[in-house]
């Protein structure tokens, strides 16, 4: 379902999203934007005598979780505006579990949410350009519940891993109190791909030093583990790359320190389509790794062109990220999905061989990263570490 850009949730993981919320006996159980209510019905069963309230912008399912159970208040509201306590006719900071799906769509920040933000203690998100409904839902819900109240919500991989939200995460961790983190299995909503992971948290800060990182299969049973700071959390949340990461001992030299120069294409897609250039995308990558190109003559001042010796790697999309290409000869005008890599000569074949190793392959898959389609950041490329 995704009129109101809302994702229904498996059955398997509303199960397993209750069964990690370590409380017995709520009173109030909040479940904003409760969609076809797979998180209310798992709630149900495991708190039978709590008061539940509901809320969904869509009519339908207000009146479909009506004829499921009468005992569920439900309001029809829009969980991205402020002040919901009085509309919901309860206090700030009277709910006990608060549990979420909620819809992903980018937005405009508007003056309204900095009171959101605030209450939530998420300040980091004042102002930002990249507000998305996820994150107007988390700080609502924070917002309601009372101290050391839970939440269980399911969020997509952005905000777990995107560099420009450090500073949520870091305001996550430093004012409230990770208790899990599911990574869950791709392509488990209709429609998606997208990646997305259960957050249990409590309300509040506390003296925690470890949160534990869980991997959940197909069927909602988490088979792996790991323990990780809640510092080490800020640069990223996911389970994939925390536990690749506690596992490495890097000690080689980085893209960044033998001086590589990485770049993207200046062009997108649609435009080089409508000009008659040649040009390479990320649909034109095919199992060769090795290509040569003509020397062609661009009339073109400050775009980007690789050249012998270059490596073009595909920085986005949904199963071609990361795929590689070595110049043997002439030049080529690159897509905006194109990282251009050029390294000085004596390190051109380590640096190639080290991306085409199985090392460097899984370097890629556990530092690609997206909702939509996974993407790789200039950032961590230039970290990538090389066997020198």
């Amino acid at each position: 379902m995704i009129e109101y850009s809302q994702y229904y949730t498996n059955s398997i993981y509303s199960k397993l999203l209750i069964e990690k919320i370590a409380v017995e006996s709520p009173r109030i159980v909040l479940d904003m934007g409760i969609g076809d209510g797979s998180l209310t019905k798992a709630a149900i069963l495991k708190w039978a005598d709590a008061q539940y309230i509901a809320i969904d912008l869509d009519k339908r399912n207000c009146d479909a979780m009506r004829e499921y159970s009468p005992k569920i208040r439900i309001i029809q509201e829009d969980g991205l505006k402020s002040k919901l306590n009085k509309k919901l006719k309860i206090k700030v900071g009277s709910v006990d579990v608060a549990i979420c799906n909620p819809p992903y769509e980018k937005i405009k920040f508007e003056r309204y949410h900095e009171t959101i933000f605030k209450s939530a203690k998420l300040n980091s998100c004042i102002n930002s350009r990249n507000i998305t409904t996820d994150i107007i839902f988390l700080a609502n819900n924070l917002s309601l519940l009372r101290k050391n109240g839970y939440l269980g919500i399911i969020l997509p991989d952005g905000l777990l891993t995107r560099a420009d939200l450090y500073s949520l995460r870091s305001d996550l961790i430093n004012n409230h109190t990770l208790k899990y983190i599911i990574q869950l299995p791709d392509k488990i909503f209709h429609k998606t791909e997208a990646r997305t992971h259960i957050l249990i948290l409590t309300k509040g800060k506390s003296s925690y030093s470890k949160v534990k990182l869980l991997l959940s299969n197909s069927i909602g049973e988490c088979i792996d583990s790991i323990e990780v700071s809640k510092e080490s959390l800020i640069q990223r949340m996911d389970f994939t790359f925390q536990k690749w990461n506690l596992f490495q001992k890097n000690t080689g030299k980085t893209l960044f320190e033998i001086n590589a120069e990485i770049v993207r294409g200046s062009y997108s897609h649609k435009e080089l389509k409508e000009i008659d250039l040649d040009y390479f995308h990320t649909t034109d990558f095919k199992n060769q790794n090795l290509k040569s190109f003509e020397n062609h003559k661009y009339d073109l001042i400050g775009k980007n062109i690789a050249i012998k010796g270059d490596i073009l790697m595909a920085r986005v999309g949904k199963r071609c990220v990361g795929k590689l290409v070595f110049i043997q000869e002439g030049n080529i005008l690159i897509s905006d999905c194109i990282y251009r890599i050029r390294v000085p000569k004596t390190f051109r074949k380590i640096v190639w061989d080290t991306l085409n190793s199985s090392y460097g392959q899984e370097w890629i898959n556990v530092f690609a990263h997206g909702v939509c389609a996974q993407v790789i950041s200039k950032k961590d490329l230039l970290n990538f570490p090389l066997d020198i």
